[in-house]
């Protein structure tokens, strides 16, 4: 397979401009939310969990908030308005190196179907509780993999997955079921530009970490006391009120964890998640119809979708689960959107199928939490922009 770009695909205008509303739709709410949040305090979880420490012991998630309050006093800027600008900076890149991405690409209709997916960056605009969290991080090492460069390039392209993914699963140990998608993604852009043993030394190197970070995690799942960790954030300026969230999940036993848990899904309705999953997963196999050795990429398919499943066990935000494997899927699917074999990608989809999925995915979101359906990211927009103004939005 060639992983070089296309160099003469032109993109499709209307796709382009469908694309570019999208993304400018939810880097405004985005950011919009994002700025009431910290200029309100900070999210309990959106920015939380950012700001997890070691100040009351050695615990899950903590080395990357030790590293943000060692820069915050290097800097003087506040613990909270250095995570706001962290989170801004890594959404605005992820917007902006998808939207370069795609055009390369030539926005294809299966692949545009994707890329406007209420479950991928549509996702955190309609609902914003479930943007900023760690799992940017781990889509921040997927950006290279998506950038254009020459072949001389490919070593370092494939080197830098390495340090972004071990970021990435220091600061949340979640973030090592992206493995399996950055795998199969390094393989397919970089298989004949850098050799195999390269290849295969950085998938070792990506399940160590990815081992390394589970083992972590299960290390040091806690601590006795969270009360020095809200105290050396507290001590920095911050609300006392964003210790209520994440950080309070650090000082629970994994045994009541397990009960919260099971008190948080008893009260779900799973079918009507599972529906909503089952029908927004259509664009990722509407893409994948016509791909040569069907068995062998539905096998890949399953695979990545199984990575998944012990999230769903482990953990409550059920539509983020959602939301990180439709990611990796749109990531390799906008790779392969660059191969000059993969055509098939490139057959158009007919009006009748087509345009109801595209309206779908203007009109159906999913909570970020229970996975459930409510609306998306058109309602989204009329509620935060027509109706009540930017100015009269609150998060």
């Amino acid at each position: 397979m060639n992983p070089h770009p296309r160099a003469e695909a032109r993109p499709n205008p209307r796709h382009a401009a469908i694309l570019g509303a999208v993304l400018l739709a939810v880097g405004v709410i985005v950011l919009w939310h994002l700025a009431g949040l910290v200029t309100q305090g900070g999210g309990r979880f959106a920015q939380g969990d950012w700001l997890i420490n070691f100040a009351s012991g050695v615990v899950r998630r903590g080395a990357g908030g030790e590293a943000l309050l060692w820069l915050s006093d290097t800097t003087g800027l506040g613990p909270l308005a250095l995570v706001g600008a962290i989170q801004a900076g890594l959404i605005m890149l992820t917007l902006s190196a998808i939207f370069r991405a795609a055009l390369v690409s030539g926005l294809p209709d299966r692949l545009l179907l994707l890329l406007v997916s209420p479950l991928f960056v549509a996702f955190w605009a309609i609902d914003p509780d479930g943007a900023f969290r760690k799992e940017l991080l781990g889509y921040i090492a997927f950006l290279p993999l998506l950038a254009r460069g020459p072949t001389a390039a490919g070593p370092l392209i494939a080197g830098l997955t390495v340090p972004l993914f071990l970021v990435a699963v220091t600061a949340h140990e979640g973030n090592v079921f992206l493995m399996p998608a950055l795998i199969v993604a390094l393989w397919l852009r970089l298989r004949e530009q850098v050799s195999r043993r390269l290849l295969t030394a950085i998938t070792v190197a990506l399940v160590a970490v990815t081992l390394g970070g589970l083992l972590f995690a299960v290390a040091y799942p806690f601590v006795p006391d969270n009360a020095a960790m809200c105290a050396a954030l507290t001590a920095r300026g911050v609300s006392p009120d964003i210790c209520g969230g994440a950080i309070d999940w650090m000082g629970i036993t994994p045994q009541e964890t397990r009960h919260r848990l099971q008190s948080l899904a008893a009260g779900r309705d799973r079918m009507a998640g599972l529906l909503t999953f089952v029908v927004l997963l259509l664009p990722v196999g509407l893409a994948y119809r016509h791909a040569p050795n069907p068995g062998r990429t539905a096998a890949v398919g399953a695979l990545l979708f199984a990575g998944f499943m012990p999230l769903y066990l482990l953990a409550a935000d059920w539509g983020r689960w959602m939301s990180m494997f439709v990611f990796g899927m749109t990531f390799i699917t906008l790779i392969l959107a660059r191969n000059p074999q993969c055509g098939w990608l490139h057959r158009p989809v007919r009006p009748m199928v087509f345009v109801p999925i595209l309206l779908m995915s203007g009109f159906l979101g999913v909570a970020h939490d229970s996975g459930a359906p409510i609306r998306g990211l058109l309602p989204t927009l009329a509620e935060n922009v027509l109706a009540k103004g930017l100015g009269g939005h609150t998060p």
